[in-house]
């Protein structure tokens, strides 16, 4: 089943509708095998309320979105994410703002800083370099397949590379390229400093005594401690041995040689960041013929 990322878009009422809109479109026109979840600002125009606080505290990713004016419920939302220490993302309209809100955005403490806008492509774009950049640095934390996020990182330094060159700031290219790939690799780094291997709670072959040519089934109870997924690499000392399904899957079907003899049968169950564990087996081949 598909990770689900919870999103809290927080914006001042009747402002930025369409902008609001393509939020959801951005993030789920990632390459991304996640769901994802989207709340927003409460349709009241008073008091934010305890539940979309609540609401703030439970997502993944806080996008926060700032246009002509400013309000207490954004205000309230936005103070609720910087304590729980949610991935920010600040979204801001580069056209002229009413006082309370330069001030509020003047007061901003957000890291990275806030991504601005003019057009509806600039803004799509924002999105998606912004939350890409926070699921790359945070793809540990939430789960997230290593391999896509590996991928997602080589797009951005594309997008990056490109947007410079237009620019022709070529040595901010350089400097956001390392910085990125940096930042994939302490993720990396740090992730597997905390991670455990697998660990492999059982391993069976059944039946344990097979005749020459014949197959067993063998099977393998493995779980990961961060409940990440798990891949499964099949070998045996002689004859032959190939996963059911794929090397997502935890059971092997093996053919006794046509030699008899002792066989042993090893499985090396991995982590998403690569860590192994490996546990063994023996399977007993016998020539009936010669009895």
């Amino acid at each position: 089943m598909a990770r689900t990322l919870k999103v809290y878009v927080s914006c001042a009422l009747d402002e930025l509708a369409e902008e609001k809109l393509a939020v959801k479109h951005a993030l789920q026109s990632l390459p991304l095998s996640v769901q994802w979840e989207f709340d927003f600002t409460s349709t009241t125009s008073g008091r934010v309320s305890d539940e979309y606080l609540e609401r703030v505290w439970d997502c993944d990713f806080y996008i926060l979105m700032i246009g002509q004016r400013q309000s207490d419920p954004v205000a309230r939302e936005y103070e609720t994410a910087s304590q729980a220490e949610k991935s920010i993302v600040t979204l801001v309209m580069d056209i002229p703002r009413e006082p309370e809100a330069k001030q509020f955005l003047k007061g901003l403490k957000v890291k990275p800083r806030p991504r601005y806008f003019e057009t509806m492509e600039e803004f799509n774009y924002q999105v998606q370099a912004g939350v890409s950049d926070e699921l790359i640095k945070q793809y540990k934390r939430l789960r997230l397949d290593e391999k896509e996020m590996k991928e997602l990182a080589r797009q951005r330094i594309e997008h990056i590379a490109k947007e410079r060159q237009q620019s022709r700031d070529w040595r901010a290219s350089v400097f956001m390229m390392v910085v990125l790939l940096l930042i994939v690799g302490v993720a990396v780094i740090v992730g597997r400093g905390k991670n455990a291997p697998p660990v492999i709670e059982r391993m069976a072959a059944i039946p344990t005594q097979v005749t020459v040519g014949k197959t067993a089934d063998v099977q393998v109870w493995a779980r990961d401690p961060e409940g990440g997924g798990l891949t499964f690499r099949w070998q045996a000392s002689a004859g032959s041995i190939d996963s059911k399904a794929s090397s997502d899957s935890p059971l092997a079907t093996f053919r006794a040689p046509d030699k008899p003899g002792a066989v042993t049968i090893q499985v090396t169950v991995s982590d998403m960041l690569g860590l192994e564990t490996e546990e063994k087996t023996d399977i007993t081949v016998i020539d009936e013929s010669s009895k």
